[in-house]
């Protein structure tokens, strides 16, 4: 009798997917773009997000395009994440352009009903308010760039943090053109390592 029950039980066990795959899979609640060029500054133990293209037009359509197709590309994996490990704590990171990228697509990630789950952690952020974007929003669009503005700041998610090198990184923190002063300072910054984090 006891031999029947262990061949049942054995039997049973090929049937059921073992629970360490689903611990396993729900392990990787982090996401990253890095700046430009895109396979940069992903921290360890980020999954990083695709985004084609870059800066410049002639790279699948420039700097607002990569942003738009980043940022959708980040809310699916987010969404797909979300749904899979629903106990899960969820981290994103962007750094400059990545942070922009990361940055649009929280606009969208806040409404969702994980969002009480999202930690978000931003640097270099060019939609920072002050940042590069929001101080030359004014610009008509040029080359496939148009500078959007300062970027929505999330209501719902755990936390948000945007880090910025103020006076040093003339990426997160552009002064006026008027403010000559502070436009050459926050350019040496940046060329001297205000925008590195």
């Amino acid at each position: 009798m006891r031999a029947v029950v262990a061949v049942g039980v054995f039997l049973a066990s090929l049937l059921v997917p073992p629970i360490a795959n689903a611990d396993t899979q729900c392990e990787g609640g982090a996401f990253a773009v890095g700046g430009y060029p895109k396979t940069g500054q992903v921290p360890d133990g980020y999954q990083p997000v695709d985004t084609p293209g870059g800066i410049f037009p002639h790279q699948s359509g420039g700097y607002t395009h990569g942003q738009q197709v980043g940022a959708a590309n980040m809310i699916d994996a987010v969404d797909t994440y979300a749904a899979a490990c629903p106990d899960a704590e969820i981290h994103l990171h962007g750094y400059s352009y990545g942070a922009a990228i990361v940055h649009t697509a929280v606009e969208t990630i806040d409404q969702r009903d994980y969002a009480p789950r999202v930690h978000v952690e931003l640097a270099g952020n060019p939609r920072r308010p002050g940042g590069v974007e929001d101080t030359w929003s004014w610009l008509p669009p040029i080359a496939g760039i148009d500078f959007r503005g300062a970027g929505a700041t999330p209501q719902n998610v755990a936390s948000f943090e945007d880090k910025c090198n103020v006076g040093r990184d003339y990426v997160c923190h552009a002064p006026h053109p008027i403010d000559i002063i502070g436009s050459v300072s926050g350019s040496i910054g940046y060329g001297t390592g205000g925008h590195s984090y």
